[in-house]
């Protein structure tokens, strides 16, 4: 595998969870699938960031990954399911988020 082939598939699994957090963010955690995906996918690029090119694109992506996981984090914890979802989003950390999910 050449590092064009490598760098393709950290993106790609990157872009999966990215995806999949947005749709079960999206849904204020009502989509118990999406939820069973983050799972999947968190552990694909986690296992992926931990290759021999991961950890270059590692530097590159930590911070939005993070933000990323701790919203989906957030919203497993209080979102959806309480009804506290838009104060969760309201918050300026999450929001901007919200937005990384989105762009």
């Amino acid at each position: 595998m050449d590092v064009h082939d490598a760098w393709r598939g950290i993106v790609h699994a990157v872009q999966l969870e990215r995806g999949c957090s947005c749709a079960f963010v999206g849904s204020g955690a009502k989509l118990y699938q999406f939820e069973l995906l983050v799972d999947e996918h968190r552990t694909r690029v986690d296992t992926v960031l931990r290759g021999s090119y991961g950890t270059q694109f590692k530097s590159i992506c930590q911070p939005a990954l993070t933000e990323l996981r701790a919203t989906v984090d957030a919203v497993r914890r209080f979102g959806g399911r309480d009804g506290t979802i838009s104060n969760l989003l309201g918050t300026a950390r999450h929001m901007r988020a919200a937005v990384l999910c989105a762009a």
